[in-house]
């Protein structure tokens, strides 16, 4: 794809941009065009933030996504990078000179004016807390009412909001519970839904401690959709191991997962309500619902951050 760029109005670049760091200049690992250290941002005892060093791009040649241009982001985009243990610095540039592959943004260079003070880890688990929620209680909830089980659905839109750790431990025992079932098919869009959700709270859960075992014996009744109260614990060891390694992208994981169950379950809705004379343009019709369907949940997503983090 050819990269767009704004200096010939194919497109208009954002008037707030950002980028997220780590906290010594690092930037977040990407495939493509190395990203170079920037230098952050002081806040000075009048409470006025002196601008960092000017990062450029590699070459005076076009600007490129892939390979020549300084990356940067709209508000719109942050919930793909909302990683732990990250400032968010707002930039600023001195030149509309801009190209743009319809994801990521390059400009001529670039500098940090400021830190976000509400970018905490605090507010992206929060963020991620909602993304999670939405996936347990609204979408796999309706890929069920889809597949006609709406008691399984109910328990599932009832359960309180998810928003912590021990909530989103109890919303993974539940989901699991109904794909233990002997008629769930883990390969139909209803499956995918169930395990988008499951895959979406799983990232953010408590670990589960099991209690001492009493001498009844658990009961196996078939018909008994309940799940079982989940015992769970979080330690600050545990949440501090939520910022290494790879688990500093467990908020942005949970929210992408949190988009596929979403999708899926746009699907089986979908699958519900066609009749026989639309078998010719299925395909596309559907499509199309998926697509819409995403773009509302990842405008959800962009929204509350912003809210959470103070944009």
């Amino acid at each position: 794809m050819t990269d767009l760029s704004a200096s010939d109005g194919a497109w208009h670049l954002p008037s707030m941009l950002f980028e997220p760091l780590f906290p010594d200049g690092r930037t977040l690992r990407t495939r493509r065009n190395p990203r170079p250290r920037w230098t952050l941002p002081n806040l000075g005892p009048g409470g006025c933030w002196a601008p960092g060093d000017w990062v450029t791009a590699n070459s005076s040649g076009p600007l490129s996504v892939s390979g020549n241009g300084v990356l940067v982001m709209g508000v719109n985009d942050l919930a793909k990078w909302a990683h732990f243990g990250t400032v968010l610095a707002q930039v600023e540039t001195d030149t509309d000179e801009s190209a743009t592959d319809g994801h990521r943004i390059v400009v001529r260079r670039a500098r940090p004016v400021r830190l976000v003070p509400g970018w905490t880890d605090d507010a992206i688990r929060s963020w991620a807390f909602d993304c999670i929620d939405r996936a347990v209680r609204i979408h796999a909830p309706a890929a069920l009412d889809a597949a006609n089980l709406p008691r399984l659905s109910r328990r599932l839109r009832e359960m309180d909001r998810i928003s912590d750790s021990v909530a989103v431990r109890g919303a993974v025992d539940a989901l699991e519970r109904v794909t233990n079932r002997e008629d769930f098919d883990s390969f139909t869009a209803l499956g995918r839904a169930v395990d988008g959700a499951i895959s979406a709270a799983s990232y953010l859960a408590a670990p589960e401690i099991h209690a001492e075992d009493d001498d009844d014996e658990p009961d196996d009744d078939a018909d008994d959709d309940e799940p079982d109260e989940a015992v769970a614990t979080v330690t600050e060891e545990w949440l501090e191991s939520r910022r290494l390694a790879d688990e500093e992208r467990a908020a942005k994981y949970a929210a992408k997962a949190a988009r596929w169950a979403c999708r899926m379950s746009a699907e089986c809705v979908a699958m519900g309500t066609r009749s026989k004379s639309e078998e010719a343009s299925y395909s596309e019709l559907v499509e199309a619902a998926l697509t819409a369907a995403v773009s509302v949940e990842y405008r959800f997503q962009s929204e509350r951050l912003a809210e959470y983090v103070g944009l």
